[in-house]
């Protein structure tokens, strides 16, 4: 933001939002860049074969028993987290 803000001529004592700053430079927000990127990987994944690694992984069949702890967060977890 500090950078975007020097862009368009702005400090902090300006009291403007980051978000009018960042539709002033036209930038999307990390969060939503990030959820775009998963919604097209996970669109482009469907569309391969079922027999390629990608899928299998993307699918999670997994064999056994994991350590004791908190489960790890899988591929389809975080899928489901942003609404796919």
């Amino acid at each position: 933001m500090k950078a975007l803000r020097k862009i368009v001529g702005k400090t902090r004592l300006d009291k403007i939002r980051n978000t009018d700053i960042r539709n002033q430079c036209q930038i999307q927000e990390i969060g939503e860049w990030v959820e775009t990127g998963r919604s097209q990987w996970a669109a482009h994944v469907s569309r391969m074969p079922e027999d390629r690694m990608t899928g299998i992984v993307r699918d999670n069949i997994s064999v056994g028993k994991r350590s004791p702890g908190r489960p790890k967060r899988s591929g389809s977890n975080s899928l489901e987290l942003t609404g796919l």
